[in-house]
């Protein structure tokens, strides 16, 4: 199940996750993949993939979930789980990931499939 967060925590979540896929994306720039890292500006990153589609991710507050805009897997609301007690380690890791609730599909391993991150 969802872990309950809160406003706080989710916003430093997304700032953590968000900051991940811009670099991810920027460092598959640089080694040649053709995806084009387009903006992060209002809690939205729009990856572009040529011959592909756009990428969408929102940060959505008002149910604590990131959505995921895909042309090829469609859209998809994923939570924070965390599996155990503690949603922070000592050293400021987080121990969640982003899930589909539905299906239990990992946000990071989604955006690593289809645009070919290493999240």
């Amino acid at each position: 199940e969802a872990t309950q967060l809160s406003d706080e925590d989710y916003c430093d979540l997304v700032e953590v996750y968000f900051e991940a896929v811009m670099e991810y994306a920027e460092y598959a720039q640089e080694e040649g993949s053709t995806n084009c890292l387009n903006y992060f500006q209002n809690d939205i990153i729009t990856i572009t993939a040529p011959g592909v589609g756009d990428y969408i991710l929102k940060c959505q507050r008002s149910t604590k979930q990131i959505w995921l805009c895909s042309p090829i897997s469609g859209s998809e609301a994923y939570d924070w789980v965390v599996h155990g007690e503690k949603q922070y380690v000592d050293d400021g890791r987080t121990m969640g990931q982003w899930l589909r609730m539905s299906s239990g599909t990992n946000l990071s391993e989604v955006l690593n499939t289809e645009l070919g991150l290493e999240m």
